[in-house]
């Protein structure tokens, strides 16, 4: 975010060094505000899902260990794929 913002002042200094009609120009956004907000907001959105997807991940993680916990010390079952619902009739899976 630091090297957007310092992009646009010193596109805004030089506007303001070349062009004094420019840079008193009230009607122009010279200091480009709006992209910048654009840009803040975007990198937090994106922030926000990288934390979502790596709390959904580590939540499915935790619920494959423990569906195996269960599989292996609770119902004595080396392989889930082999268990069939007709051996046992629990719902664990």
């Amino acid at each position: 975010m630091e090297f957007i913002k310092n992009a646009f002042k010193k596109n805004l200094e030089y506007i303001v060094e070349n062009d004094e009609e420019l840079a008193n120009n009230r009607e122009i956004d010279n200091n480009n505000i709006e992209s910048i907000l654009l840009a803040s907001y975007g990198l937090k959105i994106f922030k926000l899902v990288v934390v979502i997807m790596n709390i959904t991940y580590l939540i499915g993680l935790c619920w494959y260990i423990i569906c195996e916990l269960i599989a292996d010390f609770y119902m004595d079952i080396d392989d889930l794929t082999t268990y069939t619902s007709a051996d046992n009739d629990t719902f664990i899976f």
